[in-house]
């Protein structure tokens, strides 16, 4: 999210940056402030997080298309098929019926199951880790 509002405001300043997440903090603790962000409207908070999130999302494509386009990044197959498993496996639980996406869900004990972004977590670093078990040296 960092990412996202660094791009819209288009403010690099480290100083300026320690002294918003240090008044960040503090406001944390004022009760009224609370009250008046939960004030505001969800389709409002959805379309700044639409802008937020498309911002991360342009500045990654971005970064990729740089460093495909100066060869510092291949495409293979390995890459593809993780990252094709970590967006299904984080996404299925939202986006699915609730039948479907408990295929997505592990539950360990009765408070504690990995779903969403923790499983697609593991899932990426088992995936990966079994590709770079078999690559060639």
């Amino acid at each position: 999210e960092n990412t996202g509002v660094l791009a819209i405001t288009k403010n690099y300043n480290p100083q300026l940056l320690r002294l918003a997440a240090a008044f960040a903090v503090v406001l944390a603790f004022v009760g009224k402030l609370g009250g008046t962000l939960r004030s505001i409207p969800t389709p409002v908070m959805g379309g700044i997080s639409i802008i937020l999130f498309s911002m991360i999302a342009l500045i990654g494509g971005k970064t990729l298309k740089k460093a495909y386009e100066e060869k510092e990044v291949k495409v293979e197959a390995k890459t593809v098929i993780t990252g094709l498993a970590i967006l299904i496996i984080g996404l299925a639980p939202t986006y699915l019926p609730a039948d479907i996406a408990s295929i997505f869900t592990i539950k360990i004990t009765d408070a504690i199951s990995l779903s969403g972004l923790s499983l697609a977590a593991i899932a990426g670093i088992v995936l990966n880790s079994i590709f770079s078990m078999f690559a060639k040296k």
